[in-house]
């Protein structure tokens, strides 16, 4: 596979800071290409949210640096990866528990992270940043753990009334407010000419999936430019309709290594922000 990449970020118009951290990066091991992409969201309610998704980016930027060749070269088991990370983010737990008690705040994030390989996938998420593909069609990859999907899930509340619902931004889990985590794990073929989409809730909360499908449409985003043009459009779209929120976006067009593809800037495939 080969990447083109995108990533936009806004403070938004009513905010002082951006909570948001992002993260994405590509991976070349002999002839095969990787690429890492996380967005981790900051809890706008809590004290120092930018502090605590910062430390869930640079955990996971800092295993993909220092040691996702060794843990390719010991086979790439999806069991092992799995250990690997929930590690990781039970250490940012418990740091980000250590550090509210003694600052006396609470301080939590979301995290979604996406590991895409030549023909495999690895998902991890947490919160409400999300996760989606689109191909032919458009896939929302994670799930939404938040009081209004519970409701969903339980069959007390539709989708639709979940989209308008209060309860549709109090999450059910999070890093660095519970003592236990619960993360969800997900693997997969990768889907050749697809483009996969992180963002945080800011980023999506006043578009529909139709827009965010016909938006990032895979032959209409074929290399880097193209995608941060339908990154910009959409942010600024949200941002008319009204987002107070932080935004957040990164879009990554996957493609046969043989195609002709623009990629991403040495700038564009490594940003970490506070």
């Amino acid at each position: 596979m080969e990447y083109a990449i995108a990533v936009k970020t806004d403070v938004g118009p009513e905010r002082t800071k951006n909570q948001d951290s992002l993260y994405v990066r590509t991976a070349s091991l002999g002839e095969k290409n990787y690429a890492l992409a996380v967005v981790c969201d900051g809890m706008g309610g809590l004290s120092e949210g930018e502090y605590a998704s910062r430390l869930v980016v640079e955990a996971l930027s800092a295993w993909f640096e220092s040691s996702f060749a060794g843990w390719l070269n010991g086979g790439s088991r999806e069991d092992a990866l799995c250990i690997v990370w929930k590690k990781l983010l039970d250490q940012c737990n418990a740091e980000l528990l250590r550090y509210g008690e003694k600052k006396g705040i609470q301080s939590g994030t979301t995290a979604t992270a996406l590991l895409l390989g030549p023909e495999r996938f690895a998902l991890v998420h947490i919160g409400d940043t999300r996760a989606y593909v689109i191909g032919d069609g458009l896939c929302q990859m994670t799930r939404d753990h938040t009081l209004a999907m519970q409701k969903v899930e339980n069959g007390t509340l539709s989708l639709e009334e979940a989209a308008h619902s209060r309860e549709n931004h109090v999450l059910t889990r999070c890093i660095g407010v519970e003592d236990e985590i619960n993360p969800d794990f997900s693997f997969g073929e990768v889907k050749d000419n697809a483009v996969y989409l992180l963002c945080s809730d800011g980023f999506r909360n006043h578009l529909s999936e139709q827009e965010l499908k016909e938006r990032f449409r895979p032959e209409f985003n074929s290399n880097a430019k193209e995608l941060l043009g339908s990154c910009e459009y959409l942010l600024k779209t949200g941002v008319d309709r009204g987002e107070s929120d932080n935004l957040s976006v990164i879009a990554i067009r996957a493609m046969s290594a043989q195609t002709d593809l623009v990629s991403a800037t040495d700038e564009q495939k490594t940003i970490l922000l506070d």
